[in-house]
């Protein structure tokens, strides 16, 4: 029979030694549970940069038909990745502390995250989409993001029991710093290695909207004026410009154009008016068609009540 003061005494032994296991399992657990996190961060600083890059405009219309405002989103600064970078520098991006460009937890520390964002010009509308809208927008192509830091233990001994004498027979290893990539594979380790990977995305605007499209200009000699300029030169372009893709469209499918690239209202009236605009146009017209059987291109109306009204 073992004394009971024996009993306790082997107790506290082996609670002792797991304890040693029990301890080293769940520094290291903590450790990978921070890193994951801190990898996600990593990740959305990514697409933060690329989601960034959605909502302002890509291109400018008339008169500049240019894209210089994809252009800006790339701008040293001011573009998408250096505003990511900043948000992010403490891999919070909501209550970001200026100037901090470090975080630490735990057993782990994030330093050194940095987004990067680049065009890619290879990623194009095609087709139909392109040819015919490329008297007016420009076809700029996409851009990819990715993002990268640098990540750490802290709070962990350099050695643990470990060696000839230890209850260890391994060293304890202590990494350093490395490398951790928002998107694809890392070619090489510790704080050197390449980030390989990125995502894309293909980006562009084709609306009209804000103050750069309510240009107070006269072009008489089109019949555009006032705030409607921007979207009626671009209409003139592409009906009668350069290609004229919507002029060889009218002619493959309704023989002919209903009337002149120079010649338009802005303004439509359906069946229900007979296609007759019952209000004047800018130049001045009480009534003018806007369509149909009426401008001598289009076949007769054959069927009056249909599914979801006239």
């Amino acid at each position: 029979m073992i004394p009971r003061t024996a009993r306790r005494g082997q107790a506290t032994v082996e609670l002792a030694l797991g304890s040693i296991v029990f301890i080293t399992v769940l520094l290291f657990g903590i450790h990978f549970a921070e890193a994951g996190w801190l990898s996600l961060k990593v990740h959305e600083a990514a697409n933060s940069a690329l989601w960034e890059a959605t909502a302002p405009r890509h291109q400018r219309m008339y008169p500049f038909y240019d894209d210089q405002p994809f252009d800006a989103l790339f701008a040293a600064g001011t573009g998408v990745a250096d505003v990511a970078t900043d948000r992010y520098a403490d891999f919070d991006g909501v209550g970001t502390v200026s100037g901090v460009k470090k975080i630490t937890l735990a057993t782990t520390r994030g330093t050194a995250l940095a987004v990067t964002c680049n065009k890619e010009p290879a990623l194009r509308w095609r087709g139909t989409a392109s040819i015919t809208a490329s008297n007016t927008y420009q076809n700029s192509g996409g851009m990819s993001c990715n993002a990268e830091a640098l990540f750490e233990t802290v709070g962990v001994p350099d050695t643990f029991l470990e060696g000839s004498g230890g209850f260890f027979g391994a060293a304890h290893e202590r990494p350093g710093k490395q490398k951790f990539c928002g998107f694809g594979p890392r070619v090489g380790n510790g704080a050197g290695a390449q980030c390989t990977g990125a995502i894309e995305l293909l980006v562009n605007d084709w609306g009209l909207a804000g103050v750069t499209d309510s240009f107070d200009h006269q072009m008489p000699e089109i019949g555009c004026s006032g705030a409607a300029i921007v979207y009626c030169d671009a209409t003139r372009r592409n009906f009668n410009g350069p290609g004229a893709a919507a002029l060889a469209f009218a002619t493959k499918y309704a023989g002919a154009p209903p009337t002149s690239g120079l010649d338009f209202n802005f303004a439509f009236s359906g069946v229900e008016h007979d296609y007759l605009s019952p209000v004047a146009d800018h130049r001045g017209n009480t009534s003018y068609n806007t369509g149909g059987p009426g401008m001598g291109f289009l076949p007769p109306r054959t069927a009056t009540q249909q599914f979801l009204g006239k």
